[in-house]
């Protein structure tokens, strides 16, 4: 397992535990909005996972995707840009 999934996969988050996501986060996701913003890190991965798993789980609809970060880490960019792709 690489290290960014590793990563992700140690944080124990449950797949589903709604408090996860925010208010706005989830009113978004409703519109089949994807929000990324802050900095790209860990947390930010599991919340892009637990977005698309809740988007798949309602049909795989066609989703926007608003990304406003000043950066991050490199290695959890790109498994986020794996996610998505």
């Amino acid at each position: 397992m690489g290290k960014v999934l590793r990563l992700i996969h140690e944080r124990s988050v449950p797949m589903w535990k709604h408090d996860n996501l925010d208010e706005v986060q989830l009113g978004l996701l409703k519109k089949n909005i994807l929000a990324i913003g802050g900095e790209i890190d860990p947390p930010n991965a599991i919340y892009v996972r637990e977005a698309l798993l809740r988007l798949t789980a309602a049909g795989s609809p066609e989703i926007t995707i608003n990304i406003t970060s000043d950066g991050g880490e490199v290695d959890i960019g790109l498994a986020i840009f794996d996610m998505i792709r």
